[in-house]
Parts: structure tokens; sequence; C-alpha cells
């Protein structure tokens, strides 16, 4: 009856283990996050952060969100988002402008 039991409560950790389900955003052979520079010169640094997709998991009325490796927004009250982050130097040139 033990043996029984132990199986059963194995069966359903692994069930609820891999209840997640991947959502692609576009084909790419990892799941990590990354971070291309496209140029760099004395005033302008051009980049891109490509993410490849999210782990989704289903929770009662709404989905729960997830990115392998980063961590999420939980302040309380707001939502529970992945927050993706790299450093960018900037230049030297008293302002940012056209983030897009």
């Amino acid at each position: 009856m033990k043996t029984k039991t132990l199986i059963f409560a194995a069966l359903i950790i692994s069930f609820s283990a891999n209840s997640q389900d991947w959502v692609e955003f576009c084909p790419s052979e990892t799941i990590a996050p990354t971070y291309n520079q496209l140029s760099s010169t004395d005033t302008i640094v051009e980049f891109e952060v490509l993410i490849p997709g999210m782990y989704a998991t289903e929770v009662d009325s709404f989905q729960r969100v997830n990115i392998p490796e980063y961590v999420k927004f939980d302040s309380t009250g707001c939502p529970e988002i992945p927050v993706v982050s790299f450093l960018v130097a900037v230049p030297e040139c008293g302002y940012v402008n056209n983030i897009s």
C-alpha cells in the first residue's frame, strides 16, 4: 500500500512540474534572451534584445508567465511580469533619445 501511495504522489508531482507550456515568439536554438550590439560610436549605441519565448502556466483565470533565468517584477499591487535586463554604457552626450 505504501508503494502505491508513493508512486501516485510521484506521478502527481511530475504532472504538476510539467504543466508549463512554451510560448514561442521567434524560432531560436536557445530559450534564453540574448543581447546583440548592432553599432557603437562616440554618440550612439544601437542594440537589440531578442526574447525567443516564455513559459506560461494556467492558474485559475489567468496565466503566469516565466522567462528562464530571469526574475519577475513582483511589487505588491503590480503585475508579476518577467524582467529582462542588460547593462548598456550610454555615451557622454547629456541625454538619451529615440528608445524604441
